[in-house]
Parts: C-alpha cells; structure tokens; sequence
C-alpha cells in the first residue's frame, strides 16, 4: 500500500495525478448521493491512508441553528465501504474539502 502522510490541506484535487477515474467516480457516487438526501455534501480525504486510493469523509446537511454537520460518513478508499468504527476512530481527515461539483469538474478532466 503507497501510505504516506498527507498535508492536513491536502483534496482529491491535490493529489488527483495517483487518482484513477474509477476511484472518483465512485467518491462522486457517495457524495451525490448525501448531496440528494440531505443538501449540501463536501467531502474531505484522510491524511493517513494509501495516496492512490484515500479513505475519504461525506458531510451533508449543515443545522440552521449550531451550524454543525448533522450527516456524515467515512468510507474505505479501497472498497468505498463505510469505515469500520475502529479505523475511523483512527483517522486523521484534511482540513480541506471539496463540494459535489469540484469532485464532477475533476472526474470530467481526467476522462478527457
């Protein structure tokens, strides 16, 4: 596995050149989906899991009131599988995001 400790700004777009198109398009499948059920989905890749395929974190749905996140799952950058609550426990997540639109535009410039 190519682990390598990531910049905490580091996106999908940071990183995109060890990207496949089959990686992203399944990340874009997990946040379109948040995105449909619960409004607004970024998501955020972790800084400590393989550079080719990252374990990658989905919030949607922002509370009117605290303004805290109140959707969320982190899923395998391998399997695009919800993480185990162990792994995620563990993970370290970029302070960077990327919306539903950023990851489309990127998936739509490495199919060309």
């Amino acid at each position: 596995m190519a682990t390598k400790a990531l910049p905490h700004g580091s996106t999908l777009r940071s990183i995109e050149q060890g990207l496949t198109v089959e990686y992203l398009i399944k990340v874009l499948q997990r946040v379109w989906c948040y995105q449909d059920n619960f409004g607004h989905a970024v998501v955020s890749i972790g800084l400590r899991s393989n550079i080719r395929c990252p374990d990658y974190h989905v919030r949607a749905g922002i509370d009117a009131d605290t303004g805290q996140t109140m959707h969320w799952q982190s899923f395998s950058g391998s399997t695009h599988e919800p993480l185990t609550d162990d792994r995620e426990q563990q993970a370290v997540w970029s302070a960077e995001t990327m919306t539903c639109q950023e990851v489309r535009e990127l998936l739509l410039e490495k199919k060309r």
